[in-house]
């Protein structure tokens, strides 16, 4: 049993609601459940082993203990262990766990069914690119979809860990306090799910006429309105294909635009879907 799991005194929604989901995001993301036999152990252990995750994991062990550690998650209902590739290529080591049978549960009022997340990007020379970012708001959609119960995913990156805090507040993740785990003083931070904003969508999905002129800052309000996000929750720079934007959205974003005399259609949009790379591609056309 982890010692950072809870057993005793649980209420019977939260036995009810059961081990955590698989996350199900979109391309270019895919996750697959960890196995004890075959190579996945000795991928985590490399992984577990590079620099920048060794001081806050300390869990650079050897395959062998790894073999046992993802069989012991998938043994119990705490947690479960997972692989995320990003075009097919591994990328990250992710643990989803049920925050209520966490010690995080006992830090902020949980809901049964709300999921905490804990992720280590393994190959070094793919970090600082804003996959972070990606992958982090990727797998907590990907939660959404799996477990419509869920309201928040939770993440609990070590306080001293400036660049994951970093990271889960530019993917949308709202600190909500700093706590002490026992094991580590850790900043929580809650990823909310979008609630539906009906008339905007429909506006979105429709096409309809803008009410408003195309700016820098309109793209990006009706980009972060087609990815259920708030503005200030991806650059300028993201590729949005990544965050989650996909072809029926992009191309009724194109329709919509091309009533406010943008002449780029979804081909354009796709070539180098960045709100950047939109804007001036906006102002080419001017």
């Amino acid at each position: 049993m982890s010692t950072r799991e809870v057993t005793a005194g649980l209420a019977a929604a939260v036995v009810a609601a059961g081990a955590p989901p698989a996350p199900v995001p979109g391309p270019p993301w895919t996750v697959r459940g960890l196995r004890p036999a075959g190579p996945d152990p000795a991928l985590v252990s490399r992984w577990m082993g590079e620099p920048h995750v060794v001081p806050f994991w300390q869990a650079a062990w050897p395959a062998e203990r790894w073999a046992g550690e993802i069989a012991a998650q998938l043994a119990g209902v705490h947690s479960r262990p997972y692989l995320v590739s990003h075009d097919g290529a591994p990328l990250a080591y992710v643990e989803v766990y049920r925050t209520p049978r966490d010690v995080v549960g006992r830090c902020y009022p949980a809901d049964p069914y709300d999921l905490g997340v804990h992720l280590a990007i393994g190959e070094r020379e793919r970090t600082g690119k804003g996959l972070g970012r990606a992958v982090v708001r990727a797998v907590a959609e990907g939660l959404f979809r799996a477990d419509p119960r869920c309201r928040r995913v939770l993440a609990d990156p070590d306080e001293r860990h400036v660049v994951a805090r970093r990271m889960f507040a530019a993917a949308g993740f709202r600190p909500i306090g700093i706590h002490d785990l026992g094991h580590k003083r850790a900043e929580l931070l809650s990823y909310e799910r979008p609630r539906p904003q009906a008339g905007r969508t429909a506006e979105l999905r429709e096409g309809r006429p803008m009410t408003a002129p195309l700016s820098r800052e309109r793209i990006r309000s009706d980009v972060a309105e087609a990815l259920g996000e708030e503005p200030s929750a991806f650059a300028d720079d993201d590729n949005l294909i990544d965050l989650g934007l996909d072809s029926i959205r992009l191309m009724s974003l194109a329709t919509r635009w091309r009533s406010a005399g943008f002449e780029a259609g979804y081909l354009d949009l796709a070539l180098e879907p960045t709100v950047a790379a939109w804007w001036n591609l906006l102002e080419e056309k001017r």
